[in-house]
């Protein structure tokens, strides 16, 4: 991909690049979230940024969720899994469970149904305590 600009003084000049493509895209991506963060806004971005955004508590937060564990592949590990979300009043929706290959591990990947986000993150950190979850677990909200 090329542009060319012409200018008075200078004439022609062109600009080259790879253009799109997995790695030029990820940088501008990336390059536009960091620029959101950072709470600057431009019109280049086609958004201006309010200058006061109420925000909700994290713990009035109510949508699914998303989480990938990584445990001990032994038996009652599921069992223990599922009482902590039960006791923190999480149901789930989807649950998988992928061995990992020549190791005694495996991930378990689940989705709930609508929570609020104070009961998924108490019952997370109270999965991290287990013995047989092996590293601290993931989470992503789910919107609808």
């Amino acid at each position: 991909n090329a542009i060319s600009v012409i200018g008075d003084k200078v004439g022609e000049t062109l600009y080259y690049g790879a253009g799109a493509g997995g790695e030029p895209t990820a940088s501008a991506v990336i390059s536009d979230i960091i620029e959101i963060a950072r709470k600057k806004s431009s019109l280049m971005l086609g958004f201006e940024t309010p200058q006061k955004l109420p925000l909700k508590p994290k713990e009035e937060i109510q949508c699914a969720y998303y989480a990938r564990l990584l445990v001990s592949d032994e038996k009652g590990v599921f069992s223990q899994i599922s009482a902590i979300l039960a006791q923190n009043d999480i149901s789930l929706n989807n649950v998988l469970q992928k061995e990992i290959p020549h190791s005694n591990k495996a991930k378990i990947l689940f989705s709930t149904h609508t929570t609020n986000e104070k009961s998924m993150l108490n019952a997370l950190k109270e999965l991290e305590n287990l013995q047989s979850v092996l590293d601290t677990p993931k989470m992503i909200r789910l919107e609808n």
